[in-house]
């Protein structure tokens, strides 16, 4: 947020402006013979800013925010504060009006104690921003108040003796009863001047006694000075930390809006010191840019990571390695490009190289306007001197206008001329006389001269070019730069986001040398076996002068690395300026390589050998003996109740033995974890059935409605009753098991078919909804039987009856009871819905003569009252599990 200071004038000048702008003035004791004006201050502030959140990134949309004023930057008392909600634009931009929440606007009150006040911003979920400190635009409120002076009228000021000068229109004397009521009315008499008392200044200046050493002290009140967030030591300042690594050391997120500057340099120190059991990689330089994603419906940023990782830590050959990660912020991966200490690239999968690719040219002919061919091999293709003739060029004439003061002109072809004539040749000017403004020096210039910087010029807004120091202190725990930061060295112990960052050469090229940028050094941290000690791994990217002195000079950009404390050397690894790479020495390219492999051999437990070309290594069956393996035993030991086991190879036999007592023919279990016992020998028809908490007992099974049981040595037999087939109360379809939904499709007749084995009588249908419909979208599901006539159906029944909610839904057969005798029927389902429809539940894997079959289409939600039965197609699928009842 940007704010311009507002110079004030003379105390004197502002009063009698203030008087002037709320009074009637009166002329030579003539009163006006209009009324006295007043006008209302209005008690609001325009406050225009941009909120971010704790990452940087800008907030958006229709947010709270919470204003509050307070007496100094660190102060946690409030003044006054009130919620606003705030419209956002994509840039976290916003403009309000302080006071806009309250009919009387900002208490005059807040700015009457002629103290400062600090403005703090939170959205809502946020912390406060950065306190701002309000200049003299919002103390401008007081000008309500400009009727009294110091509480008192105008008149109480005037000179002693002098009572006459300033006198009420109302004839009141200064001072009166009735001066108060008429002070809006004031008589002036030239010479007449307020007597004014300035602001008495501090009889000392007090704090709380808890001011720090080296800490950069602040003032928090008209008279009272405290510790701020800023330290020194030994020319060293910190912000945020009292320890300070170099000139400048910021402890939390740095904001540079300008171009960051280094001339040093930059270094990205490891995130840690390693150790022997873990190496630390570089701090990452992310460079981001921003596309806007459809799909997200908002800005994203993109992330490219550079990043030096260690490599062999705690090893007697420790390194580093260069990556490139891209994704999300917070989210960056490896690509699969990375560059070895010494230069050599690893590319991504995928990529490829320019030549490698095969053609099918096999003749370049040139043509007209060109030479140099045919070419069959080799060759440059050129435009040779005048051989773009003007029948070639789409547009090969200009036409050249004459202006004010010119004739002549026209439509003229490319290599003929055209005339230009000064009409007027005596019209223009001459310049006399060039003076030098501030900061210049060198003129008048009549002449001819010079004009030049003064480097000695000095003016409060500015440092002087021959040096000078800025003034004041900088606050808080991150750091905003407009424009460019300057420093020998500088530390940021968290990240540095910047509009840009340059890194300018260490000096001037001359005729007789060229000059290196200054470096861009990345750092890994691995730990050394041999030296006991973490060992600093330093990449280094620095643009260098090519061509130096030369009529083609240009540069490179050189990848350099060191370790331990030595100076970054070349690796071999450049990118020319036009982008070509030149690579380390021993660098390969993926697929280009040649192997020296020629015979490959298969000794004991493997087949296949000798392989001289290409072939396959297998292990045969029984390739693999014991004696092959590491462990070719197993141990068995022989738990609670049994006995023997031991330790057996593989293929050998280990027996373990029980000591069991039981019922001969009986029927073991076990009655403890341990213990092993048996039933009585069951009788014909007798099995174990068992119960909660009970030992098992035999029983045989008792038959029910219209089955039979007969109890045979070694079996049970469970036949339907003799006579008719049996009438069941319900049958369930699509395998009595759900775990998938079905629902219907639009406006067709599907269906699934099912064998009905027993006979039912049904009144009505139950299903269990997996997805709701709460519309008028209708419904329909019925039962066909084998030649296609509809027998039993619910009829077009709205979403709001058939899939209110996800539980199961009861609803009666329109035809009423229906007898259904064992055989082939098909489940029939339909709707008019098209979006969002309503699904019932599914057996998943259900076995069927039909699933999912059309049988034409439907009209309104409800099924035909007959169809024509489709070919039998057995498989499986989804189908529908109803409860027919």
């Amino acid at each position: 947020m940007r704010f311009r200071r507002v110079s004030v004038c003379t105390l004197t000048a502002g009063l009698l402006l203030a008087a002037c702008a709320l009074a009637q003035v009166q002329v030579d004791g003539q009163h006006s013979s209009q009324p006295a004006s007043t006008a209302t201050v209005p008690r609001l502030i325009r406050m225009q800013g941009a909120l971010r959140d704790e990452a940087g990134k800008p907030l958006s949309g229709r947010i709270g925010v919470t204003f509050a004023l307070y007496k100094d930057q660190n102060d946690q008392e409030l003044v006054w504060q009130e919620n606003q909600n705030v419209q956002l634009d994509s840039a976290g931009r916003y403009s309000v009006l302080l006071g806009a929440t309250n009919e009387s606007g900002l208490p005059l009150e807040i700015f009457s104690a002629g103290e400062a006040r600090w403005l703090g911003v939170r959205p809502d979920g946020q912390v406060e921003q950065p306190r701002i400190l309000l200049l003299s635009v919002a103390y401008a409120l007081k000008a309500a108040d400009s009727e009294m002076l110091g509480g008192k009228p105008a008149s109480a000021f005037v000179l002693a003796g002098s009572q006459t000068s300033a006198q009420l229109a109302s004839g009141t004397t200064a001072g009166s009863a009735n001066s108060q009521r008429a002070s809006q009315i004031l008589n002036w008499t030239p010479g007449a001047v307020p007597l004014i008392q300035p602001n008495a200044p501090c009889s000392a200046l007090s704090s709380d006694g808890t001011a720090t050493a080296n800490r950069i002290s602040k003032f928090t009140s008209a008279c009272n000075i405290e510790n701020s967030a800023i330290f020194e030591s030994g020319g060293n300042v910190g912000i945020g930390n009292t320890s300070p690594a170099g000139m400048l050391d910021v402890s939390g997120s740095t904001f540079i809006r300008g171009s960051l500057n280094v001339l040093g340099g930059a270094v990205f120190a490891p995130v840690q010191t390693a150790t022997p059991t873990q190496g630390y990689a570089s701090n990452p330089v992310d460079i981001e840019a921003s596309a806007y994603n459809t799909s997200a419906a908002s800005a994203e940023s993109y992330v490219f990571r550079w990043q030096a990782a260690p490599v062999g830590n705690n090893s007697a050959n420790t390194g580093a390695m260069l990556n490139l990660l891209y994704g999300l912020p917070g989210l960056v991966n490896q690509t699969g490009f990375s560059v070895a200490s010494n230069g050599i690239l690893n590319f991504a999968p995928g990529q490829t190289f320019p030549g490698t690719g095969s053609g099918t040219v096999t003749s370049v002919a040139t043509g007209a306007g060109l030479t140099g061919g045919p070419i069959t091999k080799t060759g440059t293709i050129s435009i040779p001197a005048a051989g773009v003739t003007n029948s070639m060029l789409a547009n090969s004439s200009i036409t050249v206008q004459a202006g004010s003061g010119l004739s002549g002109g026209g439509t003229v072809a490319l290599g003929g001329t055209v005339t230009l004539t000064n009409s007027a040749p005596s019209s223009g000017g001459t310049v006399t006389s060039v003076a030098s403004g501030t900061g210049l020096s060198g003129g008048p210039i009549t002449t001819s001269g010079t004009l030049s910087l003064n480097t000695s010029f000095t003016d409060a807004r500015y440092l002087r070019l021959t040096g000078g120091a800025l003034t004041g202190g900088l606050t808080g725990t991150t750091a905003t730069f407009t424009g460019a930061l300057a420093a020998s060295i500088g530390t940021f112990s968290s990240t540095v986001s910047a509009a840009g960052a340059l890194l300018p050469g260490t000096g001037t090229a001359t005729a007789t040398q060229g000059f290196n940028s200054n470096p861009l050094d990345l750092q890994a941290s691995s730990f050394s076996s041999t030296t006991s000690s973490a060992i600093t791994e330093d990449f280094r990217w620095m643009a260098e002068p090519t061509g130096n002195n030369s009529s083609n000079p240009s540069s490179s950009l050189n990848l350099l690395f060191g370790s331990n404390g030595t100076s970054p050397a070349e690796t071999g690894l450049s990118i020319a300026s036009n982008g070509l790479l030149t690579f380390a020495s021993g660098q390969t390219f993926p697929g280009a390589g040649s192997g020296t492999v020629t015979s490959v051999a298969t000794g004991a437990g493997l087949t296949g050998g000798p392989i001289t070309k290409s072939g396959t290594i297998s292990i045969p069956a029984a390739g693999v003996s014991n004696s092959m393996l590491a462990n070719s035993s197993i141990t068995v030991q022989a738990g609670s109740g049994l006995s023997g086991g031991g330790t057996v190879a593989l293929g050998g036999t280990v027996a373990l033995s029980g000591n069991f007592a039981g019922t001969q023919n009986g029927i073991a279990y076990f009655s403890s974890p341990t213990s092993l016992i048996s039933t009585p020998a069951p009788i014909n028809g007798q099995i174990l059935i068992g119960s909660t908490g009970n030992a098992p007992v035999l029983g045989t099974l008792t038959a029910g409605q219209n089955i039979s049981i007969t109890n045979s040595p070694g079996s049970v037999t469970i036949s339907a009753a003799s006579g008719n087939v049996a009438t069941l109360q319900f049958f369930v379809t699509g395998g009595e098991r759900t775990g998938a939904s079905q629902g219907p499709t639009p406006n067709l007749t599907k269906l699934w078919g099912f064998l009905l084995p027993y006979n039912v009588i049904t009144t009505e249908i139950r299903y269990d909804v997996t997805t709701t419909d709460n519309t008028a979208n209708n419904y329909d599901i019925g039962i066909f039987d084998g030649s296609g006539n509809l027998l039993a159906n619910i009829g077009p029944t709205p979403g709001t009856t058939f899939a209110p909610t996800k539980s199961f839904q009861t609803l009666k057969w329109t035809q009423g009871s229906t007898a259904l005798n064992a055989g082939r029927y098909y489940l029939a389902f339909t709707t008019n819905c098209s979006t969002l429809c309503a699904k019932v539940a599914a057996g998943p894997a259900y076995v069927s003569f039909a699933i999912n079959v059309s049988a034409g289409t439907s009209s309104g939600g409800t099924l035909p009252s007959s169809m024509t039965p489709p070919a039998d197609a057995w498989g499986t699928g989804l189908q529908p599990t109803v409860v027919i009842q």
